[in-house]
Order: structure tokens, then sequence, then C-alpha cells
């Protein structure tokens, strides 16, 4: 499988970047998105927030490893 890069609306590389209080951040999502979550929190019996962590979770854990230097075609 393909390694995930984050892009930006341009189609730039994401480089991530800690800054800020990181304890309680807000998420926003599309609300498409939100309905995804919300099903699979129902499924699940699970919080939402649980259901997004995971997805970040696998999103991180299968992203590239990009040098921000380095061109992304």
């Amino acid at each position: 499988m393909e390694k995930f890069i984050l892009k930006n609306k341009n189609g730039r590389p994401v480089f991530i970047q800690q800054k800020g209080n990181l304890t309680k951040p807000t998420v926003r999502l599309t609300p498409t998105t939100f309905q995804w979550i919300k099903m699979l929190s129902s499924m699940a019996d699970t919080d939402m927030g649980d259901i997004v962590e995971q997805c970040v979770a696998y999103a991180i854990s299968n992203m590239a490893a990009l040098d921000e230097n380095e061109e992304v075609q």
C-alpha cells in the first residue's frame, strides 16, 4: 500500500509541526465526515473522539516521512 502524504489545498505536502496547547484541540469536520464518524461511533459503542484518534493514528502510521526540502510530485 502506498504511504499517505498529507497535502494542503494546493496539493503541496504539509509538514507536521506541533505548536500551542495540544491537550484539547478543536477538530473541524465536513458534514459527511462527521456523519461517518458518528455512524462508526454508534456501531462500536464508543466516543467519537476515540474514533477520530484511531483514524488519525492510522493515517500517521501510514504517512510517508518527508524531508521538508524534498519535492513531491
